[in-house]
């Protein structure tokens, strides 16, 4: 069965979900939020996944007409990929990063399996650690819409409280670009198992 066909829960949108095995904690919120708060997480969440898509980024198409300015851009991206994976390193052993959770994000809420879950219609912070090289995480606040059993264990299913529209569209972009990739990447797998490559 493939994972990516399965069907993402109303609750969360339906739609492409991010699926994988990321670091991540959670814990109960008491009281409300502040709004200047709320605003804070959600400029710090919009600015990572803005940095996070500039790390992923596709080279541009500028090789043909510039090789050699290509080059040196590769060389010093190299480079600066050597101090960013040494600096996460050392940062995600320093940090100690939560546990790896199957989770399935969308841009409506986040669900994951897990041994400890928080009790249905609590408020709860989520800290999800998207990058392996650059351990700092994404944080949300929602409403935990429901827990349940599945095969794997227990799966909490929270829906993510109101966010900007900027922080919205970044969420979106992210979860599309690590769909396309899966899709390659299972394509790929396919590829080689038949013996095309």
């Amino acid at each position: 069965d493939d994972p990516m066909n399965e069907q993402v829960p109303e609750s969360l949108g339906g739609g492409l979900a991010y699926e994988d095995w990321l670091p991540l904690k959670w814990s109960v919120v008491k009281g409300e939020t502040p709004i200047a708060t709320l605003s804070r997480i959600h400029d710090a969440n919009e600015k990572f996944l803005r940095r996070a898509a500039t790390l992923e980024e596709e080279p541009s198409n500028i090789t043909e007409s510039h090789p050699e300015l290509v080059k040196e851009f590769l060389r010093l991206e190299s480079k600066l990929d050597l101090v960013t994976d040494m600096v996460g390193a050392v940062l995600a052993k320093h940090l100690k990063l939560p546990k790896l959770c199957s989770m399935r994000l969308t841009a409506e809420g986040i669900s994951w399996i897990s041994d400890k879950v928080p009790r249905a219609d609590s408020h709860v912070l989520i800290e999800l650690y998207l990058l392996s090289n650059y351990p700092y995480p994404l944080t949300f606040l929602g409403r935990v819409q429901s827990v349940e059993k599945s095969p794997e264990g227990r799966r909490t299913t929270v829906v993510f409280d109101e966010m900007g529209e900027g922080l919205r569209d970044w969420l979106e972009k992210t979860i599309f670009r690590h769909h396309r990739r899966q899709i390659a990447l299972s394509r790929r797998s396919h590829q080689t198992r038949d013996g095309h490559i």
